[in-house]
């Protein structure tokens, strides 16, 4: 995103206004200069001190400035020249304070010059005593000036608050979910169980007396059928997004892998005969048990006499979300169950130890 400084924003209103940028330098100072020309021989001009990155000017430098300047139009055969200095500064105090107390430097007060500070921290602008309270209707637009800056770092922020916010561990699974899915049906049939085991599905006898471990994860990874994957993707974005947002991108990939492992391994404990096996389920089941605690945990934080309107709406969405959830354990007797609910116990297990640990507590800040 490009940084507009006020500086820039000032100039942009002057431009605006009429003014033309001149050609003025400045030793160690950001000096800016622009000119007005009114009835060919009546010159309006404006200096542009940008103090912000802790310079100083002091009066004896703006008074300087404007006499050189004055001079110069002068030959050109102008017939008048007026002035003001805009003092940019973030440091106001600091900057009225500056050569007080040393005479070989003029302070702001004893300059004979027209000047405002424009304070881009406190987001005003200082006119003080015998000063003007406009020039060349300016005013109102130095005000937007200072005013577009703290906007200009709202929406930066906001823009960055998104970045941050935005769940890139689910996008990730999503995407390796996906793009597995795909590869195989490129070379083979999702639905052909031997096709599958070949690939990385999961199965007790290639797993506890084989020794192939890595099938509990790859499993994770691999689906029967479209309808498969889409039911599993579309709650994994649901939930995903929800408790990533919670707990950070980190934690939720363990908690997330962790449940699929825990899933994947009581299936192959528990299994009879030569199954094969394969989906993010276990995990998916595993983090709907991390929103249940969240939901509940936050609601437990509500003071009691606003609790009750909060409990209601909060069941509601668990069971709703629940429901969504264990959709496809009513459809399909087919559905790994043991899986299911031991991905949904870790959870449930894995969301409480990150509350009683402490890390979790940083969640309640935010409502789901």
């Amino acid at each position: 995103m490009e940084e507009f400084m006020l500086v820039d924003r000032v100039e942009k209103a002057l431009l605006d206004k009429g003014f033309i940028k001149g050609n003025i330098e400045g030793k160690d100072i950001d000096i800016r200069s622009y000119i007005k020309v009114e009835n060919e021989t009546e010159y309006k001009v404006v200096f542009v001190f940008n103090n912000e990155a802790g310079t100083r000017s002091g009066g004896g430098i703006l008074e300087d400035i404007s006499r050189r300047i004055a001079q110069i139009l002068y030959m050109k055969k102008a017939t008048d020249v007026d002035s003001i200095c805009l003092v940019l500064t973030g440091n106001p105090e600091v900057e009225m304070g500056y050569g007080r107390g040393d005479n070989q430097i003029k302070s702001y007060n004893d300059a004979n010059v027209k000047y405002w500070l424009l304070d881009s921290r406190g987001k005003r602008i200082m006119i003080f005593e015998n000063q003007p309270d406009d020039f060349c209707d300016l005013y109102k637009s130095m005000e937007i000036a200072l005013n577009s800056v703290d906007e200009d770092e709202k929406n930066e922020t906001s823009f960055l608050s998104k970045v941050k916010m935005f769940p890139y561990a689910t996008a990730l699974l999503i995407f390796l979910n996906v793009a597995y899915f795909i590869y195989l049906e490129m070379i083979g049939s999702t639905l052909d169980s031997s096709f599958m085991l070949k690939h990385g599905a999961s199965n007790p006898q290639k797993i506890l007396k084989g020794g192939e471990y890595y099938r509990l994860v790859t499993s994770m990874f691999m689906h029967f059928g479209i309808e498969h994957i889409l039911g599993n993707m579309f709650m994994l974005a649901v939930l995903g997004d929800k408790i990533e947002k919670k707990v950070k991108t980190i934690p939720f990939l363990f908690m997330y892998l962790s449940t699929g492992l825990i899933a994947g391994i009581v299936s192959c404990a528990n299994a009879t005969g030569d199954v094969v096996g394969a989906g993010a389920s276990g995990a998916i089941y595993g983090i709907l048990g991390v929103y249940i605690i969240v939901t509940m945990v936050e609601i437990l934080q509500i003071p009691v006499e606003k609790r009750m309107v909060t409990l209601k709406s909060g069941v509601i969405r668990v069971i709703l979300v629940v429901f969504l959830t264990m959709s496809d354990v009513l459809i399909d007797s087919s559905v790994d169950v043991t899986a299911h609910i031991a991905g949904l116990i870790a959870g449930l297990i894995i969301a409480r130890l990150w509350f009683l640990l402490g890390p979790g507590r940083e969640i309640l800040k935010k409502r789901l």
